[in-house]
């Protein structure tokens, strides 16, 4: 992932008053970047990385406190970095703000882990799908198979009546 090219910031991410959704906008042409989300994360990594460097501290002897107390910028991008050390696909592993940044991709990424299948693409923007296609229906479940595990408190009995777990 190249952070130093010229395209590598073009883009950026706000959320739509009208229907509160992420919306993808021009950095250098459009108004809005003032109300940009903070989706930059490797240039926010990149950027610590280069004042880690830079920095004239003895940071072997350093406590993370201790650095985020002369730099207190980078709490929200160190909070990060340790939440998420151990989850190995809880990042998107590319440059969101790059120029050729295709959202559909991520899309596609995010819908199939809700179950959808049936993709048909309108556009690099959005996406028609079709969502729980062959899912068994409440009656088909056996509550207790192993994929309900984690459910089992709750899984003592099955009402007859909607939506409740009893």
């Amino acid at each position: 992932m190249n952070l130093e090219h010229e395209g590598s910031n073009a883009r950026f991410w706000y959320r739509s008053e009208e229907k509160e959704e992420p919306r993808l906008g021009w950095r250098f042409r459009e108004p809005g970047a003032d109300k940009e989300m903070r989706l930059g994360i490797a240039q926010n990594v990149k950027k610590l990385y280069e004042q880690l460097l830079a920095e004239d501290l003895p940071l072997k002897a350093m406590t993370v406190s201790e650095f985020l107390i002369t730099a207190p910028i980078w709490r929200e991008t160190i909070q990060r970095i340790q939440s998420l050390r151990n989850c190995h696909y809880a990042e998107i592993e590319d440059n969101v703000l790059e120029e050729n940044c295709r959202p559909i991709n991520l899309l596609r990424c995010k819908l199939a882990m809700f179950g959808a299948t049936k993709f048909d693409p309108k556009s690099d923007l959005w996406i028609r799908i079709a969502l729980f296609q062959g899912a068994p229906l409440s009656k088909n479940l056996n509550l207790n198979g192993p994929e309900w595990s984690s459910f089992s408190p709750l899984n003592k009995k099955i009402s007859n009546e909607p939506n409740y777990f009893v």
